[in-house]
């Protein structure tokens, strides 16, 4: 046989090799990378199913050429160069050849390959895994910890994750990560009160569902920023649920919990909402009696109140249901005032969250293994009978501190109250058109009476607890 006969040959054993027999038994958006001379390297058979790339190997030329998005990436064996149509890049290890199959480095995919792909790859350390990422879509890393009572579920990515839960019940604990991917395996799939962790990808995102001990007595869920992480968090402790923080399961807190209180003042910074003949601007209104409720209730001890805005600044109704949320609020009460055309509209009214149902939002999405997803901004909802209950304690006091007319108790899909996790309530203090209310939220002795109303309104809730 001549050499140019076994170089055929040989060429033939490659191209079957580069073609993919024998494969990793990872999903092909997300490849391992193998260890070599220290280096972190992925095969040039894994990158081309990473990037949907086609490929071809010359065993004269020793050079590999990835087709991928309309452009020819070029290796070559033993070189840290790479070309890409008429730009040279320079790798920081050079391409290997091993068993048979060139290997490229890793930060091609991470430094080089972000400047002229649209596909974006995600490099977790960590797992020594390379993942392809959807646009939007944030790669996480899952890790499970137990420290004695307590089992915490913690979901880290480089940027803002978006979650739902999807059931908080002991039985069936799913939360639905709306942005993510997971970035390699779970530190663990059990550890603690989580017996069981199933992390599914699906369209809509990363599903996980946790299976709990029986003696698991509450949860808490909340948002950490630096690093940007999503926390949950398991206790078996009955007697350390409210010095810890954590809910009972089931939605509702039970009476005496109720510990955080968020106030809302609608509207700020080039917000203005309302404006009133004489000179009252609904953002500063609603921000006097915000702050003046704050005061109230502080001074009864055992409540700790937060404002989603502390000064003249302009936030989202994301932003502020994000903020209510993981600070771990137990009530939200949102403070607007009322404009209308014309003048004679006067009194005070509250609203709790209702779904919009057929205006343009499902009443339900798909369901995902047998569990029907709501829409995140209709969490609320599952706080229906404590938000009436609330708007109703509220009312009762405000109208007789006021002497306004209350024009009743309303169910929308209000986007004060879209996303916000606990019992919440809109309540629009009077009209800004109206001169007789103008004057009442402009003299700072009846904003006064309008804040304690509303402070003795939240503090009977807490007491008394849904009714």
């Amino acid at each position: 046989m001549n050499r140019s006969a076994i170089v055929a040959i040989v060429s033939v054993l490659l191209i079957a090799v580069f073609l993919g027999l024998g494969s990793f038994s990872v999903a092909a958006d997300s490849r391992r990378s193998t260890r070599i001379q220290g280096k972190d390297y992925v095969s040039i058979n894994d990158a081309a199913l990473l990037l949907n790339a086609t490929k071809f190997w010359k065993l004269e030329t020793r050079k590999a050429v990835l087709n991928v998005e309309g452009k020819r990436i070029r290796f070559t064996v033993g070189s840290p160069v790479v070309a890409v149509g008429d730009q040279t890049f320079v790798l920081r290890a050079p391409v290997l050849f091993v068993k048979g199959v060139p290997y490229v480095p890793v930060d091609f995919f991470v430094e080089i390959a972000p400047q002229f792909l649209q596909k974006k790859v995600a490099w977790d350390a960590g797992a020594k895994t390379l993942s392809l990422l959807r646009e939007g879509v944030v790669p996480v890393r899952i890790k499970l910890e137990a420290a004695g009572e307590v089992t915490y579920l913690t979901i880290e990515g480089p940027e803002k994750v978006e979650y739902s839960p999807v059931s908080l019940s002991k039985e069936s604990f799913v939360i639905l990560l709306e942005n993510a991917s997971v970035s390699g395996k779970p530190s663990s799939n059990k550890a603690g009160l989580v017996k069981q962790l199933l992390a599914n990808q699906s369209a809509e995102g990363l599903e996980l569902r946790i299976t709990l001990d029986p003696h698991t007595a509450g949860y808490s869920l909340k948002r950490e920023v630096q690093p940007e992480r999503v926390v949950v968090g398991f206790t078996s402790s009955e007697s350390q649920m409210r010095a810890v923080g954590f809910a009972p399961f089931g939605g509702e807190l039970p009476h005496g919990t109720y510990r955080v209180v968020v106030i809302d003042p609608g509207h700020g910074g080039s917000e203005e909402g309302v404006k009133g003949k004489s000179g009252a601007i609904e953002k500063q209104v609603n921000l006097d009696i915000a702050r003046d409720i704050r005061g109230i209730l502080a001074k009864s001890g055992t409540l700790d109140v937060v404002l989603t805005r502390e000064d003249d600044s302009e936030h989202t109704p994301e932003e502020r249901a994000a903020k209510a949320n993981a600070a771990n609020g137990h009530i939200f009460v949102s403070i607007h005032c009322d404009g209308y055309p014309s003048p004679k509209a006067s009194g005070y009214c509250l609203e709790v969250y209702k779904g919009p149902d057929g205006l343009g939002v499902p009443a339900s999405e798909p369901a995902i293994g047998g569990v029907q997803i709501g829409s995140w901004k209709s969490i609320s909802e599952r706080y229906a009978r404590s938000s009436l209950s609330l708007a109703r304690v509220i009312s009762d006091g405000f109208g007789s501190a006021t002497g306004l007319k209350e024009l009743g108790l309303r169910r929308v899909p209000a986007v004060a109250l879209e996303g916000v996790d606990m019992p919440s309530v809109v309540l629009y203090c009077g009209f800004l058109t109206n001169p007789g209310d103008e004057a009442l939220l402009l003299d700072s002795s009846s904003r006064h009476r309008m804040a304690t109303a509303i402070a003795e309104g939240i503090g009977q809730f807490v007491s008394e607890g849904p009714r």
